[in-house]
């Protein structure tokens, strides 16, 4: 039952890191009488140590758990909301950016293209409807440093509709 300065005995420490060979050390300590009551200089018992290093486990067991579900949703999500920009699905697009607004405003491919970036190769109504709900892309660059209204200039309609769209907020 000795302690340190901290007034940590062996099984304060076996129970602060509760793994492997530490879980030995404390069924080892605890069959050789390990005082259970010892607190340490800020009155902190073992049994202490162990509930916090559980709940520090538990906490990033369910943050784990979250953001696979987070993935699996985006995985869900991201290809039916692409295939509705590409195949001009104006409502079912929409529909999906309104019921996850976060997985659309976040989403980037691997060149860094946004929805809008996308929604410029589709037909004006699409890219009016994107551009309006999703303005915020508008100055958002990919990897080859284009926003969408870059992407835009070639494409009929597409420049049109985002000069449109800023005549309207100035």
């Amino acid at each position: 039952d000795a302690q340190d300065n901290a007034g940590l005995t062996p099984l304060h420490q076996a129970a602060l890191t509760l793994c492997g060979q530490q879980l030995d050390s404390a069924k080892v300590l605890l069959a050789n009488g390990a005082n259970t009551h010892a607190q340490d200089k800020k009155g902190n018992l073992p049994i202490d140590f162990v509930l916090l290093m559980h709940k520090q486990q538990s906490a990033t067991n369910l943050l784990s758990k979250a953001m696979l579900s987070k993935q699996k949703l985006a995985q869900q999500i991201l290809p039916k909301l692409i295939d509705a920009i590409r195949t001009n699905q104006v409502d079912e697009a929409l529909e999906l950016i309104k019921q996850h607004p976060k997985i659309a405003f976040n989403y980037r491919d691997l060149n860094g293209n946004t929805l809008l970036h996308f929604a410029t190769k589709s037909n004006k109504n699409m890219l009016r409807a994107l551009a309006m709900l999703m303005s915020a892309l508008l100055l958002v660059k990919n990897k080859q440093g284009k926003t969408p209204l870059h992407v835009s200039t070639g494409i009929p309609n597409s420049l049109q509709v985002f000069m449109d769209i800023a005549a309207k907020h100035n």
